[in-house]
């Protein structure tokens, strides 16, 4: 009789996934793992400009608001520059906003007023960015 050999079977072959996998498999996650969070922080940065510039319009429209109750010739009083005020548009020493306003005869017909606002803001302080805002209103005598 002829000698019978017995195999072992070989566990090793095909116990798992080969560390080149894991390693593609880990770089791939890392890969779309990025996408998703610079996706998540440029929707955070574009929803916070969205918020400023809003506010922005906000205090540009409160303050056109204002210039309706003032009588025709003392509209000169409503003149500033740089004055900083907070989100709802009322001076205060901390603002992140600084507002100017402008009373002057209008260019299109010399019989009316027009009164400009502009809007900037100051996120950083010493760091002003401008909010590309104006807002006009000609006011007939």
């Amino acid at each position: 009789m002829g000698c019978v050999y017995k195999m072992k079977p070989d566990f090793r072959l095909k116990a798992g996934f080969t560390m080149t996998e894991v390693m593609i498999a880990s770089a791939i996650l890392a890969l779309v793992c990025g996408g998703f969070i610079y996706s998540f922080m440029q929707a955070t940065r574009l929803q916070y400009m969205a918020d400023v510039y809003y506010a922005s319009l906000t205090i540009a429209r409160n303050r056109i608001e204002d210039a309706k109750i003032y009588a025709y010739g003392s509209l000169s009083m409503l003149g500033e520059v740089n004055t900083r005020v907070n989100r709802n548009g009322a001076s205060a020493s901390d603002g992140t906003f600084l507002r100017t306003t402008t009373v002057g005869v209008a260019s299109v017909n010399s019989n009316c007023t027009e009164v400009t606002v502009e809007v900037w803001y100051e996120g950083r302080p010493g760091v002003t960015s401008p909010v590309p805002l104006e807002v006009n209103i000609l006011i007939g005598d």
